[in-house]
């Protein structure tokens, strides 16, 4: 009886292993329950995108801030420059282009640029359209920013569309669709407050010795009160503050490492401007990066 008894509960102990080694195994493959909390790491990368999605150097928000400003100094002109460098292979190219619609009284204007190496990196290329309608102090359109002593008060700027790439030795930003509209008031005062919609998509791929993976994301935000100089300054991006909610949702491809294994992501996303950066909020972490270059501070 006790080598039948020995005998039973050996072989249920065994079961018992071989069922948790089981669920051990679902768990580990199961895409769902990763192995460790990786939540840190996504949160950085959407932050990263995000950085990138607002910098000037990437053709961000902060850029299409400074495309209003340099509309409202510099409209009724047409110029192009391409001044020489000393590599052959490094390009420099910047067109302009203002018409401007007496019936409707709006300016469309058209810039494009490209520097660095088109086959290499640095490089950096870019075009956007947009609108801009001047309105005077009773609310009706007027050609400049002042006419016949008369300054205008306020503005309506309309993104039609833009494309572009920022490539780097780590990261290359893609942009494939853009589009907004901003309320602009206080033309007549030393600082305008910028209020509006902003829509991006983007495709960030981030490559490193270790990985490399591809995040093709559309973010989607609110200007709160963004203030900056109603007249153009060097250093535009000290002068701008504000406020940008809205949320940013991408698709994941990952072509190598296993830092994470989603492949979908959504974060709701609170940026603060100032100062010259970016303080960005997204998901459980905290993030600062320059307005200028959008990489993420250490």
């Amino acid at each position: 009886m006790n080598t039948r008894r020995s005998a039973s509960r050996k072989a249920g102990l065994l079961a018992l292993a071989a069922l948790l080694a089981l669920l051990a195994g679902c768990s580990n493959d199961d895409p769902a329950t990763p192995a460790a909390d990786t939540t840190a790491t996504v949160d950085m990368d959407a932050a990263q995108a995000v950085a990138d999605d607002v910098a000037s150097d990437s053709g961000g928000v902060t850029d299409q801030l400074n495309d209003v400003a340099l509309a409202l100094d510099g409209l009724g002109g047409a110029k192009s420059l391409v001044p020489g460098h000393p590599d052959s292979t490094w390009v420099r190219e910047r067109f302009r282009e203002a018409i401007y619609d007496e019936v409707t009284g709006t300016w469309t204007v058209t810039v494009a640029l490209q520097h660095g190496f088109p086959e290499g990196v640095p490089y950096h290329a870019m075009e956007r359209v947009f609108t801009l309608r001047l309105l005077g102090p009773g609310g009706e359109p007027q050609q400049f920013r002042v006419v016949d002593g008369d300054t205008a008060v306020a503005a309506e700027y309309a993104i039609v569309s833009g494309t572009g790439v920022h490539r780097g030795p780590v990261r290359e930003h893609t942009l494939n669709a853009l589009n907004g509209t901003f309320t602009i008031t206080g033309l007549d005062q030393e600082f305008m407050v910028v209020n509006g919609m902003y829509h991006r998509e983007a495709s960030h791929s981030l490559e490193t010795r270790r990985f490399a993976r591809t995040l093709d994301g559309t973010l989607d935000v609110e200007l709160i009160d963004v203030t900056m100089p109603s007249r153009l300054r060097a250093s535009l991006c000290q002068a701008i503050s504000g406020t940008l909610i809205g949320t940013w949702v991408a698709d994941i491809t990952i072509t190598r490492g296993d830092d994470y294994i989603e492949e979908h992501v959504e974060r709701d996303i609170t940026i603060e401007l100032g100062n010259c950066e970016a303080d960005i909020r997204c998901g459980g972490g905290r993030f600062r990066a320059p307005l200028g270059s959008g990489d993420l501070r250490p």
